[in-house]
């Protein structure tokens, strides 16, 4: 019975050494890997899986150690280590659900290794052994290794190596490329500089021998013209004293012709009696209303009250205010005094008349618009009746006719009229032609007039003429005020003696 059990230890000493010679040093109870094509092969046979530090755990740190102690354990790897960033996860002692765990895991680490190559596309993991089989080949295992061992030396990943190496030479190249040609540059630069100082010195020495010649002509004709200087110098100064002595004359002249046209002069005070009606027309109804008219009366309204004018002022004049107002205003004119009438919002002609309907104006049709309008006649007519000396007539009243459609005898823009004597009309824009309402606090007519209104010694038709020139430049010439009238006498809404 010894004997048999003899054989039977030395049969089972003769396999296992058989074993172990063929497996080089992989021993009987060695853990072991099973190939796709059915080969297997010892795991310390790759030192990759027996590296120190592969797997950062207290208990194990390589994958060896790992398989020696378990069964049932997982290695997730980087699926394509040769493009994509190499990454691991173990997992064991799970029975049998060890790749799940690493899988998972794996894939979460190779997504935070991405960050640093976002170029990279369709990276991934896969279980490369599963409790000790692999879904490769053995040269399909060998070369997964080759490429994560060279990701651990490099840093990176074997493609990646490949395309930085080669834009690395890519670069070299063009620098190399670069410095050629700014070789090429320099020197060309280097000869065109030598041709160009070349003609440099032949053109200087030409001009050097011109020069020499134009110096002998220069010396020649400095003498003449020495003479000649001292005969200028003498002419000039005869001539200086005499446009000197002309220019005191003139001024002298100029500051008598100021004087006389200032003494002639009137302004507000040289009259007793001082009066002005001032209308500003906003509050239409619906789309008709208007921004700037209410703005401009109160304006001008401020104005006249600073120049000693007793002035009414009326906003948005209704139909039954009308006849009030012009009552007012005709118990407080006198003989021999001046007027003034400002208005501001929508006009409209009929049959040559001009009409500022009120604004609660309600016209179908042509025989409605006198019986509820303030009609420019009426205005003309208070001034004619006391005999007022001066008439000063202020129209900003151009807008659209909004009552058209009422009758095809009224038209948009105001009738020019005949003007009394003694009286002044000023108009936003020329007769029969329509302005805006202007975008400001003020429309553009009545913004020029507040400018130009107090500008000491400055006649009103001056004054006028100096507000369309600025209308007229500030609209482009699209609105041109007009004036027109017959002033006894010269007047200055300001005058400083």
């Amino acid at each position: 019975m010894w004997q048999h059990l003899i054989r039977i230890f030395c049969f089972l000493w003769l396999g296992c050494s058989t074993s172990s010679i063929a497996q080089g040093s992989c021993g009987f109870f060695d853990p072991k890997i099973r190939f796709a094509d059915g080969s297997s092969a010892c795991l310390n046979a790759f030192p990759l899986l027996s590296r120190q530090g592969l797997i950062s755990s207290s208990e194990f740190r390589d994958v060896q150690s790992v398989a020696r102690a378990h069964s049932s354990y997982a290695l997730a790897v980087t699926a394509r280590p040769s493009l994509c960033p190499f990454v691991q996860f173990t997992a064991w002692n799970w029975s049998g659900q060890d790749a799940a765990t690493a899988l998972p895991a794996c894939e979460k680490r190779l997504s935070e290794a991405l960050g640093q190559y976002p170029h990279l596309k369709d990276c991934r993991c896969d279980v490369l052994i599963d409790s000790g089989r692999t879904s490769l080949n053995r040269g399909q295992f060998e070369e997964r290794l080759k490429y994560i061992e060279q990701f651990l030396a490099e840093g990176v990943p074997a493609e990646e190596s490949k395309r930085r190496f080669a834009e690395k030479q890519q670069r070299e190249a063009e620098t190399q490329r670069l410095a050629l040609a700014q070789r090429q540059a320099a020197e060309e630069k280097r000869i065109a500089e030598e041709r160009q100082k070349e003609k440099e010195r032949a053109d200087n020495e030409l001009k050097l021998a011109n020069a020499i010649d134009a110096e002998r002509e220069r010396v020649t004709a400095a003498e003449r013209l020495r003479a000649e200087e001292r005969r200028r110098v003498e002419d000039s100064t005869r001539l200086e004293k005499e446009l000197a002595a002309l220019r005191d004359k003139l001024q002298e002249a100029d500051r008598a012709r100021q004087s006389a046209a200032v003494a002639n002069l009137a302004d507000p005070s040289y009259f007793r009696n001082r009066v002005a009606l001032v209308v500003g027309n906003s509050a239409y109804s619906g789309s008709w209303a208007l921004r700037n008219p209410s703005n401009d009366a109160k304006a001008i309204a401020e104005r006249l009250k600073a120049l000693g004018f007793d002035v009414t002022l009326a906003l948005d004049l209704k139909v039954l205010e009308i006849g009030r107002t012009l009552a007012s205003i005709s118990q407080k004119l006198k003989p021999g005094g001046a007027f003034v009438f400002y208005y501001a919002g929508h006009g409209i002609q009929l049959r040559n008349e001009n009409y500022f309907p009120s604004v609660d104006a309600d016209i179908k049709t042509q025989f409605d618009l006198p019986t509820q309008s303030l009609a420019l006649q009426q205005v003309l007519n208070l001034a004619d009746e006391v005999k007022s000396e001066l008439r000063i007539i202020m129209l900003d009243a151009c807008r659209n006719n909004p009552w058209m459609v009422a009758s095809r005898s009224l038209s948009g823009g105001l009738a020019k009229i005949e003007a009394p004597k003694g009286t002044l009309i000023s108009y936003a824009t020329r007769p029969g032609s329509v302005a805006e309402d202007g975008v400001g606090q003020n429309g553009l007519y009545t913004g020029m007039l507040l400018k130009h209104l107090l500008t000491p010694n400055l006649p009103i038709e001056s004054m006028f003429k100096r507000v369309a020139r600025d209308v007229e430049e500030a609209s482009r010439g699209q609105q041109e005020p007009w004036h027109e009238g017959n002033l006894r006498g010269e007047f200055a809404f300001v005058v400083n003696r």
